[in-house]
């Protein structure tokens, strides 16, 4: 009679080995490392049982889980000490955001961010009450409230100045935090804005001291800068204001203010009917 072969059982260690790689992935590192020490152990196991047990491909299922467990879990280390090695990404200092002043009641709803005033050292004129700098060859006469003197009064004193002396007399309305006004008081050093403005008295006035008292003189307030001529009877014979030009560069001004001054300027692009002038002709 042949011998019965003997039965072949499934190695143990193997079987372990894949349970460990499935579930490794729970155990990021230490759960791969089992399957893979079970699975090299089952094969060394099915190796010397002289086929009495099988599962070798079982162990390697082990070894393959195992493997690629301990793989991700390092690649995984790598790219988190990567990112915890990398400097942080350099931040911009804050910004502090720029300061708005309110207008002054009655002023300009359109007044711009403030620029430094004039570095000039005024001289107090004590016949007209008034400061005066000299731009130079223009005089920029700037009235202070006095509460002796209307601004009637100290336009008139300097109306009489610039009959003296046969230049035309021009009210600068301003406002303290109007951009265009400051910077157009800079750019009077230009030599096209000396030129434009020969032969003319400049008399620079808040219309947030005397807004009541420039529109009794008939000189609107509500754009500034503005400037307006006087007649004689201290009146607004015409006015005009910074919207009549693009940029507040001295390209821009000096042919605006050098026409406006001696009468010339006749095409507006804000046309303002004053107590003694016909409205201007549109563009």
């Amino acid at each position: 009679m042949s011998e019965l072969s003997p039965q072949v059982r499934t190695n143990t260690t193997a079987i372990l080995a894949a349970i460990a790689g499935i579930l490794g992935f729970c155990f990021w590192g230490i759960g791969g490392v089992v399957a893979v020490v079970l699975g090299v152990a089952a094969r060394a196991e099915i190796g010397r049982s002289a086929g009495r047990e099988g599962g070798m491909a079982i162990a390697i299922v082990g070894i393959a889980l195992g493997t690629l467990n301990v793989a991700s879990c390092v690649v995984a280390m790598g790219i988190g000490i990567t990112l915890a090695l990398r400097p942080p990404p350099a931040s911009a200092p804050p910004v502090a955001a720029p300061l708005a002043k309110v207008p002054p009641k009655g002023a300009a709803s359109g007044a711009r961010s403030a620029a430094p005033e004039p570095a000039r050292a005024p001289t107090f004129n004590h016949e007209s009450g008034a400061h005066e700098v000299d731009f130079g060859r223009v005089r920029l006469v700037h009235v202070s409230p006095d509460p002796s003197k209307p601004l009637r009064q100290m336009v008139e004193q300097q109306l009489v100045i610039a009959n003296e002396h046969h230049e035309r007399l021009l009210v600068f309305v301003v406002l303290p935090n109007c951009l265009p006004c400051n910077g157009l008081s800079l750019a009077i050093e230009d030599g096209r804005l000396q030129t434009a403005l020969q032969g003319v008295r400049v008399v620079r006035v808040d219309a947030s001291e005397f807004g009541p008292q420039l529109l009794g003189m008939g000189i609107p307030i509500e754009n500034v800068p503005g400037f307006a001529l006087m007649t004689a009877g201290l009146r607004a014979a015409d006015y005009i204001h910074g919207g009549e030009w693009d940029a507040d560069v001295p390209e821009n001004i000096a042919p605006v203010l050098g026409a406006f001054v001696r009468g010339k300027y006749l095409k507006r692009r804000h046309p303002i009917q004053t107590d003694d002038q016909e409205e201007r002709t549109t563009l």
